[in-house]
């Protein structure tokens, strides 16, 4: 059992960055094998796949970033469609970006979906039922996406 052996945990310091390792199930007298559980890069980031890579809160209508982590700015590409553009790539297209949206007065429905995600930008719709009746593209007032993944 590796609990309280000195084998069961792996550290390391390179660079300014600083990466976790832990030993998986086995016995201390068997080859241990180690999996990277969380790399502190240097520039602040933290990666691990319980982590988020990226994440925006912004404001449709003007279209303006409230806060940001590892989002470099914000692209308007018509009513109802926004880029997020990652800072620092994405490892890989294979991440989980959802994203959610509502207005002050929560008046109408709003739906979200992401879409054209790749290492460098998410892309996220918008669209609702502003009339009771019919849905379009629209800009809402608050706008959130976060990704997660390598």
């Amino acid at each position: 059992e590796y609990i309280g052996n000195s084998y069961a945990s792996h550290y390391r310091q390179s660079d300014g960055n600083h990466t976790f390792w832990t030993a998986g199930i086995g016995t201390a007298n068997a080859a241990i094998t180690f999996t990277q559980l969380l790399e502190l890069k240097r520039d602040g980031r933290a990666i691990a796949q319980y982590t988020a890579n990226a994440w925006i809160h912004f404001n449709g209508q003007t279209p303006v970033i409230n806060d940001s982590y590892n989002v470099s700015s914000l692209g308007d590409n018509g009513t109802g469609w926004f880029y997020a553009y990652i800072d620092i790539d994405l490892e890989n297209a294979n991440s989980a970006a959802v994203a959610s949206a509502s207005n002050a007065n929560n008046t109408y429905n709003l739906n979200v979906g992401t879409a054209v995600q790749v290492v460098s930008y998410v892309a996220i719709m918008c669209w609702g039922d502003q009339t009771g009746t019919s849905h379009s593209a629209v800009d809402p007032e608050f706008v959130s996406m976060i990704v997660m993944g390598d």
